[in-house]
């Protein structure tokens, strides 16, 4: 289900954030199927829920679902901004490197020769995208189409290219 595989022995901090937005994923799933079954046509008391109809708990639902993903891609990002500037292996851990690397847009020009060209260009979007949401969408920007788990698979295969272990 959603891409998820359980073959995976060991959880990586990509893993966790993954694995959080599946989670809450079936949650609203599992809400938004009670909701529909609800007999009463109004939901849970004691919850944002109550007193509101089956249509205004939907509008609630897709928007914390929209909010959910949104923070998903900001986590699944961060998390793998720490890996590239944090992991021994990574060609930017010379102290050269270092001192000229502010962000990722001066850290990812050091993996250009080590990543496919649409990884790369995906990631590029994906950080560039992490940033328009982390910073609260106040710029103009034509938003990249991006979900949790398309995310989590191209951060995954630049890691993985780039030849870092994911802590």
């Amino acid at each position: 289900f959603y891409g998820y595989s359980q073959s995976r022995p060991r959880v990586t901090a990509l893993d966790a954030v993954r694995d959080a937005y599946l989670a809450s994923v079936h949650c609203l799933d599992i809400v938004a199927d009670l909701l529909t079954k609800s007999t009463k046509g109004q939901a849970f008391h004691k919850t944002i829920f109550r007193n509101k109809t089956l249509d205004e708990a939907r509008s609630i639902l897709a928007q914390a679902r929209s909010e959910l993903q949104d923070s998903a891609i900001v986590s699944l990002v961060s998390s793998f901004e720490c890996i590239v500037f944090k992991n021994p292996c990574s060609p930017i851990q010379s102290k050269a490197s270092r001192k000229q690397i502010a962000g990722w847009r001066d850290a990812l020009p050091h993996f250009k020769n080590r990543i496919a060209p649409r990884v790369y260009d995906d990631v590029e979007r994906l950080c560039e995208h992490r940033n328009w949401l982390a910073h609260g969408k106040r710029w103009e920007y034509t938003p990249t189409p991006a979900d949790p788990i398309s995310t989590y698979q191209r951060v995954s295969d630049f890691l993985t290219q780039a030849g870092l272990q994911q802590d």
